[in-house]
């Protein structure tokens, strides 16, 4: 038996080769108290659909799968992974069975404290929240090349008849902000911090609202109209409409423009500078919590796609929505 010594050097060691962004040093320690440490023989159950998830597990070592159900392909997980976190994230029951398929070394922490270290860590946790983004945004890159991007939305929260007439109000702002998915269940405070802070922008149908390698500073939510993102190599496309984010997971990831955006109708957008949002999150730590949650609703909807176009995959990678992580859910 490991003395406690060594039980917590193998811990840290295993958390600094894992996570993509390197945790300081106080954040590393203080998982490492946090955790728990499980074996688990093959056919083992780990937690049940339906299950309430109190806690995430990393897997040092053996081979995790979730499934839901015989008719079903599972999702297949290897040392270097995490799992549970998605359901954790979005606050709902578990919707898949995690089974133990080899002998299984797993280390656990409650969710709500593992989230706890991010929120009070608030650099570490953008630079967490950045390179998750990336990690879904290479993940659903396989997708292409029309599925990196979920389906626009169609439906306006305001007129387009009045947008056409004058700019917009600030309930008309916070109306947008309040229906984009990006900040679903985002607190109206700093929501209406975000709408007055926000710049209104006018495109016309066919104008270019920035190439690819343009400094990305600020996002942008589209209030009307419809946008199109194109890229050549590799052939990727895709659509922004009422509500979203453009250029979604891609926007978020990274400080230069990866796609040209185009517009094809007569388009409003809001105009968020990125470090107003990053400001409001440290102050409100619920804001980090919903980015982390969009990330998780990407997570399953490219590895649900990539389940229906390819149904022999059982071993795909997505990303942790909450640490950057290479392969989670």
């Amino acid at each position: 038996m490991r003395s406690h010594d060594e039980t917590k050097i193998s811990r840290e060691i295993f958390l600094r080769s894992f996570f993509a962004v390197r945790p300081p040093q106080r954040v590393a320690q203080a998982l490492v108290a946090l955790m728990n440490d499980h074996d688990f023989e093959p056919g083992e159950v780990i937690f049940e659909i339906g299950d309430m998830p109190t806690d995430v597990y990393f897997v040092v070592d053996g081979e995790i799968h979730l499934d839901q159900g015989e008719d079903t392909a599972p999702w297949v997980f290897n040392e270097q992974s995490v799992i549970g976190i998605s359901d954790a994230t979005l606050d709902r029951p578990r919707a898949r069975r995690a089974i133990a398929r080899a002998p299984s070394h797993l280390l656990s922490i409650r969710y709500e404290d593992y989230l706890e270290l991010f929120e009070d860590n608030f650099d570490f946790a953008k630079s967490a929240m950045e390179m998750a983004n990336h990690n879904i945004h290479q993940q659903s890159r396989s997708l292409a090349p029309d599925g990196v991007f979920k389906p626009p939305g169609t439906t306006p929260v305001v007129s387009p008849d009045v947008v056409r007439q004058r700019p917009l109000n600030l309930v008309e702002r916070l109306l947008v902000l309040f229906n984009a998915p990006f900040l679903t269940d985002a607190p109206v405070q700093p929501l209406v911090t975000l709408a007055a802070q926000a710049e209104e922008e006018r495109w016309s149908p066919g104008q270019i609202l920035f190439e690819v390698g343009e400094p990305c500073t600020a996002l942008r939510f589209v209030a009307v109209g419809r946008i199109r993102a194109d890229l050549e190599e590799p052939r990727i496309y895709g659509w922004f409409g009422p509500g979203d984010l453009v250029g979604a997971h891609a926007a978020m990831m990274s400080s230069t423009t990866m796609y040209r955006m185009t517009s094809e109708q007569e388009t409003v957008v809001l105009k968020v500078q990125k470090e107003d949002l990053f400001d409001l999150m440290e102050d409100h730590v619920r804001l980090v919590r919903v980015a982390f949650a969009f990330v998780a609703r990407e997570n399953i909807r490219a590895r649900e796609a990539l389940g229906a176009r390819h149904p022999s995959l059982t071993d795909l990678e997505p990303t942790d929505e909450v640490t950057g992580m290479r392969d989670a859910s």
